[in-house]
């Protein structure tokens, strides 16, 4: 409950943890899904989590440092990865995402 006060009173967005991403990408079936899109994405959802700004959250240091939460945190918004991304095929040439 007040997470969701915090989010009406800032107007942040409220979700699963205070500003981790979750993608919904809509690729069109004649689509091809590139490394550049996703890295577009990326880049979008690091612009988007700087600009609200979300709390700091991505985890630093190597993969067993990271899995243990022992490197530290980032205090760039954008350094956060997002954990999921559903990638939901449609009919068509259009391709877009939403989060």
């Amino acid at each position: 409950m007040e997470n969701a006060r915090i989010a009406a009173a800032k107007k942040y967005p409220l979700c699963d943890d205070t500003g981790i991403p979750h993608l919904i990408v809509e690729v069109g079936a004649e689509v091809a899904l590139s490394g550049e899109l996703l890295q577009a994405m990326r880049e979008g959802v690091a612009a988007g989590q700087r600009a609200l700004p979300t709390r700091p959250m991505g985890l630093l240091g190597t993969d067993e440092q990271r899995i243990a939460q022992s490197g530290g945190v980032s205090d760039d918004p954008g350094w956060v990865v997002p954990p999921a991304m559903m990638v939901k095929p449609i009919p068509g040439m259009s391709s877009g995402s939403r989060s």
